[in-house]
């Protein structure tokens, strides 16, 4: 039975989720947008502190970007200061994602004065973000990270600009988006990368690819069905190779996992389910022979570069945010057509948009011939 609190919730709740997602972004927003004070770009003194406000104890894409950049802007020397709003996503935290120390609203007070504060969340989470540190924002300079994965921003974005002085954009495909829509400025930082963990080459272990993506960033724009399709075209049910999916937040989409867990019916694919640390993350990196990301657009491809990062040869779609970076002679761009944006799971939803469909043909062929030649990762082990 249903307590009273959730029966009286239920209703509005129900009406709330049939709501299209760009409404219950507009209506999101617009409170927050009449609360808020504009921005003024105020003179920020030489020295004066920075705030990074993010999901620091999430283990989302944009959890991880946010803890990457303080740590890049403590090894500059920078004074950094980490402020966790990761209750806004209403996911459950992982233990031991940050382990630096957090200014939390109590303090708010303390930290009064000129500074600048950087917000890694995308809208509408970036006006509920900064409501939850307003005390903290009069007299400093507000920069907005902000990473999206179309060549156009949705229509709704643009009602925060009065809100933000900067915008920061992982790639150059993020500023192209963003900036047809705003003369505010807009510049490219790129994630800064991560430490990499030491190869553990294996003779015995058969041809490993890996596959990194969560359904809550969008199950269709990731494409885990085509990395399954691609590894049983190049290799079928053969046992001197494997397919290691690292998937998370299959409950964001039921449907997905579902359709992902019957295509992948077999003995040489394997699932690591569920949010894991980051040092687990990259144990998956070092364990395995090949990236593999069929994804059909990118703000950046984090997860591509940090396969690079820690040596790994990597198979991605040639369009978007990863085409920054992925010029390695170790890359392989598959090549892709543009199609309307089809997006059953409705995250993606502006009128004309396209993006890749990749060549899962050409995607087989380069796994078969990585496994066969001397791009295979124990080639440099």
């Amino acid at each position: 039975t249903l307590s009273a609190e959730w029966q009286g919730l239920s209703l509005p709740r129900a009406v709330w989720g049939a709501l299209p997602a760009r409404y219950r972004a507009s209506f999101a927003i617009e409170p927050l947008r009449l609360l808020l004070p504009k921005c003024v770009n105020p003179a920020v003194p030489a020295g004066a502190p920075m705030y990074v406000v993010g999901f620091f104890n999430s283990p989302s894409g944009l959890g991880r970007g946010a803890r990457l950049f303080v740590r890049e802007q403590q090894r500059a020397g920078l004074k950094v200061h980490a402020v966790d709003v990761s209750r806004l996503l209403r996911v459950e935290p992982v233990p031991g994602l940050y382990d630096g120390p957090l200014v939390a609203g109590d303090a708010f007070a303390a930290h009064a004065g000129p500074g600048t504060v950087v917000v890694h969340a995308n809208p509408p989470a970036f006006m509920a973000a900064l409501w939850a540190v307003r005390r903290l924002l009069p007299g400093k300079r507000i920069l907005a990270y902000w990473a999206w994965e179309l060549e156009d921003i949705p229509p709704v974005w643009a009602r925060c600009f009065d809100h933000v002085d900067e915008i920061l954009v992982p790639s150059s495909f993020v500023a192209e988006a963003v900036g047809r829509r705003t003369t505010k400025p807009v510049r490219v930082h790129p994630h800064a990368a991560p430490e990499p963990t030491p190869l553990r080459s294996s003779p015995t272990r058969p041809f490993t690819v890996l596959h990194v993506s969560t359904f809550r960033s969008g199950f269709f724009r990731k494409n885990p069905l085509g990395v399954v399709e691609a590894f049983r075209r190049a290799f079928g049910d053969a046992s001197d190779a494997c397919l290691l999916l690292k998937i998370s937040d299959i409950d964001a989409y039921p449907e997905g996992w579902k359709r992902l867990r019957s295509a992948a019916e077999s003995a040489n694919i394997l699932f690591c389910l569920g949010s894991v640390s980051e040092q687990a993350v990259n144990d998956l990196y070092a364990r395995t022979d090949v990236y593999m990301s069929l994804h059909r657009s990118e703000g950046y491809g984090l997860t591509i570069m940090e396969a690079m990062r820690h040596g790994l040869p990597v198979i991605a779609t040639g369009w978007s945010g990863n085409m920054d970076f992925m010029d390695t002679a170790r890359c392989r761009a598959v090549p892709y057509t543009l199609v309307p944006v089809d997006d059953p799971q409705g995250i993606y939803t502006i009128d004309g948009a396209v993006w890749a469909e990749p060549d899962i043909a050409a995607a087989a062929k380069m796994l078969r011939d990585m496994k066969d030649t001397e791009f295979s990762r124990r080639a440099y082990a």
